[in-house]
This record gives structure tokens, sequence and C-alpha cells, in this order.
């Protein structure tokens, strides 16, 4: 990859035990990410002491695989910009891509923020993909921190239902069911002893394809498993808006002001593609919380080529409210639309 490029950023997400590590080890192992940078809390959690050859300066570490890895142990948005530098500088080796691997109990929603908000971070690297681990074992162990894992599900573009070596059909097909419901556009995968089709996760463009064609009906419904251990979720919703015809930008943008203003405690995520009348192709939307990333260019064949598809995920129930919103200011038109 040049050095001008910007660098693709893949999260790694899951609960507590839900397989993290595994999956990594397996990731890096593969030719195809050997020139990785890899970014975790704390080095013994996963395993990769014994591979150390050399420390390359006081956070950076080279594996035996030809992967770096760094510690992170104050702020993010530092080591990044440190990481950033370095790498122009050529005072450690270049490296392809960076994987983040978050703790069991971190919400990935602020590193997400951080990609698309702080300019200097967005100068250098871009969201690629977020891949969030299910253990189906033992899903009664979110309901410790039913906010965090929720948000884990939520923000993932691939949840891996990772252990199903060791679980029943049934027990994966409630994992399943849960993680569906909580996020119905995301790509489903299963992991056996640890292993997956890691080109999924990190091919950006074969992710958004799969996602939309993922993306169903059952918008607005809450998302709530009853299953062993009486596992419950019924913290987040999901509302997914479709338009056959191409869409006035400025009433889109309208709308996406107005959503931010009125629910920004209550947007979790928001993620599709919109075709817009005065612009040519598809444009990916994608966004946490209160944050949006800038509009890109995509090409997707799972939606015809005039067709637009958002899915929000909210922490309250406000599908209604926010079908009504889109629907009042398509009637307003432009000019009364982007009225305080």
């Amino acid at each position: 990859m040049a050095l001008g490029a910007r660098l693709p950023v893949h999260i790694l997400t899951g609960f507590l035990g839900s397989g993290k590590s595994t999956l990594l080890k397996q990731i890096l192992q593969s030719d195809q990410y050997a020139n990785s940078m890899l970014i975790v809390n704390e080095i013994g959690e996963i395993g990769i002491d014994h591979a150390l050859l050399e420390q390359s300066d006081d956070e950076t570490l080279l594996l035996d695989n030809g992967c770096m890895c760094c510690v992170l142990r104050g702020d993010l948005q530092e080591l990044l910009v440190s990481l950033a530098m370095k790498r122009a500088r050529g005072t450690i080796p270049s490296f392809d891509r960076l994987f983040i691997e978050t703790s069991g109990l971190a919400d990935p929603t602020p590193i997400i923020h951080t990609l698309y908000s702080d300019q200097a971070i967005s100068h250098e690297y871009e969201l690629a993909s977020v891949t969030t681990l299910l253990d189906p074992l033992h899903l009664e162990n979110l309901s410790v921190d039913p906010y965090v894992s929720e948000a884990q599900l939520a923000c993932g573009d691939v949840i891996v239902i990772s252990k199903t070596d060791a679980a029943t059909p049934d027990t994966i097909a409630r994992a399943e069911a849960l993680a569906r419901r909580i996020n119905p556009g995301a790509v489903m995968l299963r992991s056996f002893f640890g292993s997956v089709a890691s080109e999924v996760i990190s091919d950006r463009h074969r992710i958004i394809d799969r996602q939309l064609g993922e993306i169903g009906g059952a918008g607005g419904q809450p998302h709530q498993h009853d299953g062993p251990g009486h596992v419950r979720h019924a913290h987040v919703y999901t509302t997914t808006l479709r338009m056959h015809e191409r869409v006035n930008k400025r009433v889109f943008e309208a709308f996406l002001k107005c959503l931010l203003d009125l629910q920004r405690d209550n947007v979790v995520r928001i993620k599709g593609v919109m075709c817009f009348a005065d612009e040519p192709g598809q444009k990916l939307v994608q966004g946490v919380g209160h944050t949006l990333d800038k509009l890109e260019d995509v090409e997707m064949s799972s939606l015809a080529s005039d067709e637009s598809a958002l899915v929000l995920i909210f922490r309250e129930d406000i599908g209604e409210q926010v079908k009504a919103l889109w629907a009042q200011l398509e009637r307003l038109g432009v000019s009364q639309a982007v009225q305080p």
C-alpha cells in the first residue's frame, strides 16, 4: 500500500470470552494479513508473547509472522497519530492495515467515533469493518452488561458466531436469532475451531454488498431473546427505510440533521446506501451515535440502480416516528425541510 493512501482499520469486538483472540491469531497467521499492525489492550490476552522477536521501540513489537503489535496504554488518538507518523518517517516498518481488538467489556462506538470525527485521524485512517464475535454457549453472560453487549452487536458489519464446533444446532440458531434481531443488516458467519472465512472480514465491498442483501423488513421490532439463562435484549430497536426512486439529497440531509438533533442520544448506528437524484451512482452512508462518516461512492449489486436502503438502530422504539419524519420531509420539500 502506498504511504499516501488511507489505512484500512478493522475493529474486532465481542463480549468476554467470545473468542476474539483465537480468531485474531488465525487471521494474522494468513499470508494475506502478514503486513498488519495490531492494537490490543494487553499483550497477554492474545497469547502472542511467545511469538515476539524484537522490540522495535517502547510501544511497538515485531511478531514472527511479519505483523506488528502495540499496547494501548492511554489515549487511542495519540497512539494512532504516533503510529502514522512513525510509519511515514520509516522509524517502524510500514504496514498495510490496522486491527484493533477491544476488551470484552468495551463499547466499540468511541473508537468508531474517533475514526469518523477526528480530522487528523480520518486523514490517515478509514474504518473498513467491525467484526463482532458472539459466543452461543454463554448467551446469559451478555446480561452482565447489556448496554455494552448490544452496542457490540449493533456496530458489527460482520457477526461471527464462535465455538460452533462445541454448540448444538439449537444453540447456534438462538445466537443467530439474537444477533439478527439486534442487527439485521450484518453479515452472519460461523466460526469452527476459531476458523472463519477471514477474507470476508476484511473485504469491505463484499461486506457492504452482503449486508444490503441481508436487510429485511422486520424493522421497528424490539430485539429480545428468551432462551437458556433468560437473556433478554429489549434495549435496541432497528428500523429500515427503503426508497425505490432516487432521493433528493437536500431532503435526505435535512432528515439526518433533524434525526440527530432530536434523537442524538438514541441513535446507535446508521448504515446504508443512497441514490440521489442529482448525483450518479450510489453513496455509502454510515455513522455511529451522532457522528456521520463522509459519503463515499460504492457500487452495490444487491440494490437496484435507483434504490436506496437505510438501516437505523436505536436505543428506544422510535421507528414509527422516524418513518413519519422521513415522510413529512418528503412531502414538505426542500425549502421548508431545511428550516429550523
